[in-house]
């Protein structure tokens, strides 16, 4: 469970390192490319 802001911070951190990986399996052209680095620029500003 998420206690403090803190934690949610680090579980950020982690999704997003994920997700930059997980980017490099899309063709820069795609969809699902331009979908998930959407995602990521909104979970970075969130930050």
């Amino acid at each position: 469970m998420i206690t403090n802001n803190h934690d949610a911070n680090k579980w950020k951190r982690e999704q997003l390192e994920y997700f930059r990986r997980y980017l490099d399996t899309f063709h820069i052209d795609s969809r699902e490319y331009r979908i998930i680095l959407k995602g990521i620029e909104d979970l970075e500003k969130s930050l």
